[in-house]
C-alpha cells in the first residue's frame, strides 16, 4: 500500500495466509485465526480500511471474461476454487439480531441476487448464524482450508 516500508518476519516453514477484515467482521477474523493457525498456517491480519484504496483494481471471472477493452492489460489470475459463505442471522455487527440494520427479509433478498448473479459451478454454504459467531468462523476456515487443497489437487 505504500504506506509500511518494512519486510514482514518470516514465518519459518509454515505457509501465510493474510486476512483483510473490516470493523464489522473482526469477531470473525478473530475466531478463525487460531483454526488456521492450528491446522498448521500463519496468519497475518491487517485492517481494509484507511487511506488509500482499491480504485486501481478490478475483478474478473475467468480470463475469457475479460471485457475486450481491457484485452491486453496486466491482470493477476486467482485460482477458480470459489465459496461463498451465507451468514443467515446477520451480514455484520449491526445487521444481526438486536442490530439497528436486522432485517432478516433484506438479507434474504440480497442472498437470492448475489446467488443468481453467481457464474456455474461456485459452491455456496449457507451457515445459520451471524457472521462473527465463532460457528461463522468455522466454517469460514474449513472451506478456506478445503479450497487451498483443492487447489493443490490434494481434494
Amino acid at each position: 500500500c505504500g504506506m509500511v516500508s518494512v519486510k514482514p518476519a518470516v514465518a519459518g516453514d509454515r505457509p501465510v495466509i493474510v486476512a483483510s477484515m473490516f470493523g464489522n467482521t473482526t469477531g470473525c477474523i478473530n475466531a478463525a485465526v487460531p483454526l488456521l493457525e492450528r491446522a498448521g498456517y500463519e496468519v497475518l491480519v491487517f485492517h481494509a480500511n484507511g487511506t488509500g484504496g482499491a480504485d486501481d483494481m478490478v475483478n474478473f471471472g475467468a480470463p475469457e471474461t475479460i471485457p475486450q477493452k481491457y484485452v491486453g492489460r496486466r491482470f493477476y489470475v486467482h485460482n477458480p476454487q470459489v465459496t461463498v459463505l451465507l451468514p443467515l442471522r446477520g451480514i455484520s455487527v449491526i445487521s444481526a439480531a438486536g442490530g439497528p440494520f436486522h432485517d432478516a427479509e433484506a438479507d434474504a433478498i440480497l442472498f437470492a441476487a448475489l446467488c443468481n448473479g453467481l457464474r456455474p459451478g461456485v459452491r455456496v454454504r449457507d451457515v445459520d448464524t451471524e457472521i462473527n459467531s465463532p460457528e461463522f468462523a468455522a466454517a469460514c476456515a474449513e472451506e478456506l482450508l478445503r479450497n487451498m487443497q483443492a487447489a493443490r489437487g490434494v481434494v
